[in-house]
C-alpha cells in the first residue's frame, strides 16, 4: 500500500511521455517537456523498487538523490526552450545563470557518485540521514533552482496570450505542482535531513495529481484538435442517433414484455400483446412526426455538431470591442488586438493602401520588423488581386525566399486580404504560423474572412462619414467667404480710390508716397485673406468654367514659373523633348502647377533645389515637380489628400485636395513619392490627346 503512489507516478509519467513521443511531430513545443516526464519516472520508479528491495537501500537513495539534482534543470530546460519558442523573454541574459546552475548540478551530482559516504548515512533504526554540510549545500541549490524555475514559467505564463495560454494552462499547473513538492521537500530536508518514508508517500500523491493535470491539458489540447479536424455529417450523425433511440426503446419493450410474462397473470397473454401493439403505434407515431425529427435535428446541432468556434460569443466580442472606435485608427487599433487575442501566431502586422503613393504601408505590426512599402508590382499584391478570401502564401509559390525582406521581416503564413467595394483591396494582414506550429484549417478561414469583410464595412462607414464632414465643413467655408469677399470688396474700392486720384495728383510726391503706402498695406491685407481662404472661393467638386483646350505642357510650366512672385528658391526646368498636346483646362491646371511649386519651397525654406521635369511615357505625359525638403513620414502619406488636414500652422488643409480633385476631373492622376529625410517627388499624369489623322 506504501508503494501504491509511487507505482501510479511511474505508470503516469510513463504514459504522458509515450504521449509526447507519439505526437512529437504535431506538437514539437509540449515535446519539450519530455526531460521533466522522464526526470519523475527515475524518481518514483526508484522509490517503488526500492521498496521492494532494501539490500542496496544506500545505493538506491544515492541514485534518488541524482534524481531530484536533474529535476530542476529539467525544468529550467523546459522554460529555456519554451522562452526560444514563444519569444516570451529574452533567452540570452539568461543563458549565464542556467549554464551556471547546470555546472553546479554536475558537480553535486559526482560528489553523490563518488562521494556518496560525505552525503548519506544510515542509523540504526534504518533511516537515511544527510551529513549537515553536503546536505546543506545539495538542498540548497535544490530549493534555489527550483524557485527560480518557477519564477520563470509564471514569466513565461503571464506572457502567453489567448488562446495559447488558455490551451497550455493546465500543463503549467501540472509542472508547478510537480516544482512545489520539490520546494516542500526541499525545506524539508534543509529543517529535518532526514528521509522519511511518509513524505515519500505524499510526495507520490501530490505527483500523481500533477502528473493527472499534465496529462489532462495534453489529452485536452490533442482532443480540440482532433475535434476540429473530424467532421461528422448530421445526416449520417441524425441516422446513428434514431437507430440507438429506436434500439434502446425496443429494448424497453422487450424488457417489460419479459416481466409481464414471469407474473403468470390470466390476463397476461393479452397483457403483453396490447402492450407491444401499444409500442409499436408509439414507435410508428414518433418516428412519422415530423416536430419530432425537427427537435431531434435542433438537439443533435446544438449538442453535438459544434464548430471549432462559438460564433454567437465571437459576434458579442466583435461587436463590443469595435462600438468604442471613432475613427479608422482605432478601427485599425481594434483588428489588431482582435487578431493577437483570437489566433496563436507569434507574427502579425497590417499593411494599407495609401492613396498619396499606390503603395501598401505596414500601419501595425505585433513583433513582426517594419517593412519597407510594397509597390503595386510586388508579387504578393499580383497574388491579392486575384484572391477574394484567406490564402497560404506557400501554396502558390510565394515562399519567405520568394518574397524576400517582406517574407523574413513579417513570418508571413497567411494573407487576409481586406476588401471595398467591386474588389477593390483597401489593405491585407498577414499572420505567421502559430506557436505550436498548428495549420489554420477551414474554421479559421472563414472567422478571418468574415472579419475582413467587417473591418471593410468599418472603414468604409468612417469614411464616408469623412466626406460628410468635409462637406458640412466646405458649406462653412462657403458661408464665411461671403465675409471675405466684402473685405476684398472694400480693400478693391481702396485701390480703385487711388487710380482715381493719380489722374489728378500723380505728379505729387507727397501722393506718390501715401499711395505706394495704400497699396503696400491693401496688397499684403489681400494675401492674408487669400491665404486664409486658400485661394478657394468654390466647390472642390464644381466644374471649372474654363475650357479644355489643347495645352504645350512645357508652355503651361513656364508660363507658371514666370509668374512666382516672391523671394525663394527659382524652379529649375527641365523640358521634355517632342512633348505631344494634352487637351486641359489652362488656368486650372496651371493652378495645380503654382500650387505644387510653392508647397515645394515652403517645405524647403529659402535653401535647396527646387525641379521640373516633363516627359512623355507610352500616351501619357508627365509632370515631376521634385524637391530636395525633409520628406514626409508614414503617417503625413496616409493622410496627405484627405480635406482639412494641414502640416502648416496657417494652412486649411485643402490646397493638395483640390488639386488632386482637378487632376482626376481631367482624366489624370497624381502620385507622390517621399522619404524621410530624401525630399519629396509629386508626379503628375494626363493622357496624351489622340487627333484623328486623314490619310489621302
Amino acid at each position: 500500500m506504501e508503494s501504491l503512489p509511487s507505482l501510479l507516478c511511474l505508470g503516469l509519467s510513463l504514459i504522458v511521455g509515450g504521449a509526447l513521443v507519439w505526437k512529437r511531430r504535431n506538437a514539437p513545443l509540449l515535446f519539450r517537456l519530455l526531460p521533466v516526464m522522464v526526470v519523475v519516472f527515475w524518481i518514483h520508479g526508484i522509490n517503488w523498487y526500492s521498496h521492494f528491495n532494501r539490500n542496496d537501500w544506500l545505493w538506491w537513495h544515492q541514485l534518488l538523490l541524482i534524481g531530484e539534482l536533474a529535476f530542476p534543470l529539467a525544468l529550467g530546460s523546459v522554460s529555456q526552450s519554451f522562452c526560444r519558442t514563444l519569444d516570451a523573454a529574452s533567452p540570452s541574459k539568461d543563458q549565464w545563470w542556467w549554464r551556471s546552475m547546470a555546472g553546479m548540478a554536475i558537480l553535486l551530482m559526482g560528489v553523490v557518485t563518488f562521494f556518496p559516504d560525505s552525503v548519506l548515512k544510515q542509523n540504526p533504526q534504518g533511516k537515511m540521514i544527510f551529513v549537515r554540510a553536503s546536505g546543506l549545500a545539495i538542498w540548497s541549490f535544490i530549493l534555489i533552482a527550483l524557485i527560480v524555475a518557477l519564477s520563470h514559467m509564471e514569466r513565461i505564463f503571464h506572457s502567453l496570450r489567448d488562446p495559447f495560454r488558455h490551451q497550455f494552462k493546465f500543463v503549467f499547473f501540472g509542472l508547478v505542482g510537480l516544482a512545489g513538492m520539490s520546494i516542500a521537500q526541499a525545506t524539508q530536508m534543509l529543517l529535518l535531513p532526514i528521509w522519511s518514508p511518509l513524505f515519500v508517500w505524499i510526495n507520490g500523491i501530490i505527483s500523481a495529481f500533477s502528473l493527472l493535470l499534465v496529462g489532462f491539458g495534453l489529452a485536452r489540447w490533442r482532443i480540440k484538435d482532433l475535434r476540429q479536424k473530424v467532421q461528422v455529417s448530421d445526416r449520417a450523425l441524425f441516422s446513428s442517433f434514431t437507430v440507438a433511440l429506436v434500439g434502446g426503446y425496443l429494448g424497453i419493450v422487450i424488457l417489460v414484455d419479459q416481466m409481464l410474462q414471469t407474473t403468470r397473470w390470466p390476463m397476461t397473454e393479452a397483457l403483453r400483446v396490447l402492450v407491444l401493439f401499444v409500442a409499436a403505434l408509439c414507435l410508428v407515431f414518433v418516428v412519422g412526426s415530423r416536430q419530432v425529427r425537427l427537435r431531434l435535428r435542433s438537439f443533435l446541432a446544438r449538442h453535438f455538431l459544434r464548430a471549432k468556434y462559438d460564433y454567437r460569443q465571437k459576434w458579442l466580442e466583435v461587436t463590443e470591442k469595435f462600438s468604442v472606435c471613432h475613427d479608422m485608427q482605432e478601427v485599425w487599433d481594434r483588428y489588431l488586438e482582435w487578431l493577437e487575442q483570437t489566433f496563436a501566431a507569434s507574427h502579425i502586422s497590417i499593411w494599407k493602401r495609401f492613396e498619396a503613393d499606390g503603395q501598401f504601408h505596414q500601419i501595425r505590426s505585433l513583433s513582426a520588423k517594419c517593412s519597407p512599402p510594397i509597390p503595386d508590382t510586388h508579387k504578393l499584391i499580383q497574388e491579392l488581386n486575384r484572391r477574394r478570401g484567406p490564402f497560404f502564401l506557400h501554396q502558390y509559390g510565394l515562399h519567405a525566399e520568394a518574397l524576400g525582406n517582406f517574407g523574413e521581416d513579417t513570418q508571413a503564413y497567411v494573407c487576409v486580404p481586406i476588401l471595398r467595394k467591386k474588389g477593390v483591396v483597401l489593405g491585407f494582414c498577414t499572420l505567421s504560423r502559430d506557436f505550436d506550429g498548428q495549420r489554420y484549417d477551414h474554421d479559421d478561414f472563414n472567422l478571418l474572412w468574415v472579419m475582413a469583410h467587417h473591418v471593410a464595412m468599418l472603414l468604409l462607414q468612417f469614411q464616408l462619414q469623412e466626406e460628410r464632414n468635409s462637406s458640412a465643413k466646405w458649406e462653412a467655408v462657403h458661408r464665411f467667404s461671403a465675409f471675405y469677399l466684402h473685405d476684398l470688396k472694400n480693400l478693391a474700392g481702396s485701390l480703385s480710390l487711388v487710380v482715381q486720384n493719380a489722374q489728378q495728383y500723380g505728379a505729387n510726391p507727397e501722393f506718390q508716397d501715401s499711395a505706394m503706402s495704400t497699396v503696400k498695406i491693401t496688397t499684403q491685407r489681400i494675401m492674408e485673406l487669400m491665404g486664409k481662404l486658400a485661394c478657394q472661393t468654390k466647390a472642390p467638386t464644381g466644374k471649372s468654367s474654363d475650357t479644355m483646350t489643347s495645352l504645350d505642357i512645357n508652355e503651361l510650366v513656364r508660363e507658371t514659373i514666370r509668374g512666382i512672385p516672391g523671394p525663394g528658391c527659382k524652379p529649375v526646368f527641365h523640358a521634355g523633348i517632342d512633348i505631344p498636346p494634352v487637351r486641359l483646362q489652362h488656368e486650372s491646371i496651371k493652378q495645380v502647377i503654382l500650387n505644387l511649386i510653392l508647397n515645394a519651397r515652403q517645405a524647403m525654406g529659402e535653401h535647396g533645389t527646387l525641379d521640373i521635369f516633363t516627359k512623355t511615357l507610352g500616351q501619357e505625359v508627365i509632370v515631376e515637380v521634385v524637391d530636395a525638403g525633409p520628406g514626409m513620414t508614414s503617417a503625413q502619406l496616409e493622410h496627405l489628400f484627405e480635406p482639412f488636414r494641414s502640416s502648416k500652422k496657417t494652412g486649411l488643409g485643402i490646397g493638395l485636395y483640390q488639386c488632386k480633385r482637378i487632376i482626376e476631373e481631367q482624366e489624370g492622376y497624381i502620385r507622390v513619392e517621399s522619404l524621410l529625410g530624401q525630399g519629396t517627388k509629386i508626379i503628375v499624369t494626363f493622357p496624351v490627346e489622340i487627333t484623328d489623322t486623314v490619310t489621302v
